[in-house]
């Protein structure tokens, strides 16, 4: 690792690792948008302060909105935003030179590239979807499953994929279950799409749940990585007649009086925002809709993507007093 491949990730000489800009960060250091101070965790949102708060970020709700879109765009590699910056575009040298660093790790770790490669196209088709090792055999083009889960752990240990496992009702992780899978940061699904001739494109809905996904597990978590399930980490929830809920985020539950709440990520269509509330007050009495552009601070409040992410700080960067 003596060489520093993608600015912003590597170092010289020794190893160290810079994880990628929040989309926090993003706006307040790239953009240039002057957030406030405090920001929050999931479960706050749900307060009357939290709403105090989601209404002072929504006066900014164009802008957040925008953000977003360059935030999936670019993600929060240095030399990504540098590159943008300069020519209005991630180039695909530098997606070639992140890919370089992830297969240096993959060889480093006695695996084969080509597979890994076919894994990170599979997980950006899947985005949002739980995935059995059989898909991800099949779609690597290995042998086993033991196969596909060991290149799945070693790409969530060098920060490329973040696992997201089954969460039974009232009870704990189920890793035997089918799990999502999502990028640590969104040039990390541009690899297998700039290197495989015709490679597939990741939906934008399953992008933007992707950045959901990563800042719930930051907002919950001081862990960096995630490859097997820890009782203080995001799920998702499934019932048994086949409802699913996208996430379900630990809480202080000595505070709150439970444990987990749900967030949905939906469009604007009343249906889908309407159907989603329904679905979490039956089964958890309480939740958030994120939705894109939708703002409703019901029982269950619909709050944009970009404000929600905009005042959902990482653990380690959270400055918030207690809403």
């Amino acid at each position: 690792m003596g060489t520093e491949r993608l600015p912003g990730r590597r170092g010289q000489g020794r190893d160290f690792v810079q994880l990628p800009m929040s989309l926090r960060t993003f706006c307040e250091s790239v953009i240039g948008l002057e957030l406030p101070d405090e920001s929050v965790e999931v479960a706050d949102w749900l307060t009357p302060a939290g709403r105090r708060f989601a209404r002072e970020l929504y006066l900014q709700a164009e802008a957040l909105s925008d953000a977003i879109e360059q935030y999936v765009r670019i993600g929060g590699f240095p030399g990504a935003v540098r590159d943008d910056l300069r020519t209005g575009n991630v180039s695909d040298a530098t997606v070639r030179m992140l890919w370089d660093v992830v297969a240096g790790d993959i060889r480093d770790g006695g695996y084969d590239g080509h597979s890994a490669l076919r894994l990170l196209e599979r997980v950006g088709v899947s985005l949002g979807s739980p995935v059995a090792w059989d898909n991800l055999k099949e779609a690597m083009g290995v042998a086993s499953h033991d196969t596909a889960r060991r290149h799945t752990h070693l790409l969530s240990e060098s920060f490329v994929l973040l696992t997201v496992f089954h969460w039974a009702m009232g009870g704990a992780f189920e890793p035997a279950r089918q799990r999502k899978l999502y990028f640590l940061d969104p040039l990390f699904a541009r690899i297998a799409p700039t290197l495989i001739p015709g490679g597939h494109q990741p939906a934008s809905d399953g992008l933007l749940e992707n950045l959901v996904a990563t800042a719930l597990y930051a907002s919950a978590s001081d862990r960096l990585t995630l490859a097997d399930p820890l009782p203080g980490a995001i799920g998702y929830w499934k019932s048994r007649d086949g409802r699913e809920t996208d996430f379900v985020a630990p809480t202080d539950a000595e505070r709150r009086g439970y444990d987990r709440i749900p967030v949905e990520v939906k469009g604007d269509s009343r249906r889908g925002v309407s159907g989603a509330r329904l679905s979490m007050q039956r089964s958890f009495g309480r939740g958030i809709v994120v939705t894109r552009r939708e703002f409703e601070l019901a029982d269950i409040p619909a709050i944009p993507i970009g404000v929600f992410l905009a005042g959902l700080a990482p653990r380690t960067e959270r400055r918030a007093a207690d809403p």
